[in-house]
Parts: structure tokens; C-alpha cells; sequence
């Protein structure tokens, strides 16, 4: 019985945190990748819950590095996205990793 109520708070800890994740599903409208290898996605519609950190200009945008592979992923896909037009989600780190105090980093994504 304790070993299920401590599975039970665990799950229950972890879909809390999931819940709390930004989130977007849309059309991406751009894809912009500096010489550093970071890059900015744009989408059609506004993020929900996005992070503190991230700028009211960037409300519909979320960055990324492709300088890691999990970040050329995420370029690739967006890429995909833009030139097929199809519907893409995204979910956000909670930080400002690769722009500080403007775009909230990617966590991953789907289309």
C-alpha cells in the first residue's frame, strides 16, 4: 500500500510539471538560424504558458541550437513544417537558453 501511494504522488508530481509546460500548435511561419547556430521558430499562433523570461515580441516564437544534434532535429523539423505547411507542436524548456530574457528554448516537438 505505501509503495502504491508513492508511485500515485510521483505521477501525480510529474503530470503536475508536464501540465505547467508552454505549448503551441500551429502552422510555422519562419525559421531563422543566426551564424552562431541559433535559431528562432515562428509559429501562426501565440504560445500558452509561456516562460517568464521570454519577450512579448517573441510571444509565438521558441529558439533553439543547432550546433547540438537534438537541435539540428528540431531545425529539420521545423524546416519540414514551414515548406509543407503542416501543423506543428512545440514545448518549451521554461528558459531562455540560446536568447536570454527574449525567446524561450525548445524542449522538443512533433507534426
Amino acid at each position: 500500500m505505501k509503495k502504491s501511494l508513492i508511485l500515485v504522488t510521483l505521477f501525480a508530481s510529474m503530470n503536475s510539471a508536464y501540465a505547467a509546460t508552454s505549448k503551441v500548435s500551429g502552422v510555422v511561419t519562419n525559421v531563422r538560424i543566426d551564424q552562431n547556430g541559433e535559431g528562432i521558430i515562428t509559429f501562426d499562433k501565440s504560445i500558452e504558458n509561456m516562460a517568464s523570461c521570454t519577450s512579448e515580441f517573441y510571444h509565438k516564437a521558441y529558439s533553439f541550437d543547432a550546433n547540438t544534434e537534438g537541435g539540428k532535429a528540431i531545425y529539420a523539423m521545423a524546416l519540414a513544417a514551414r515548406t509543407t505547411s503542416k501543423p506543428m507542436t512545440a514545448y518549451g524548456i521554461g528558459s531562455c537558453s540560446e536568447y536570454p530574457d527574449t525567446v524561450e528554448s525548445i524542449w522538443y516537438g512533433n507534426m
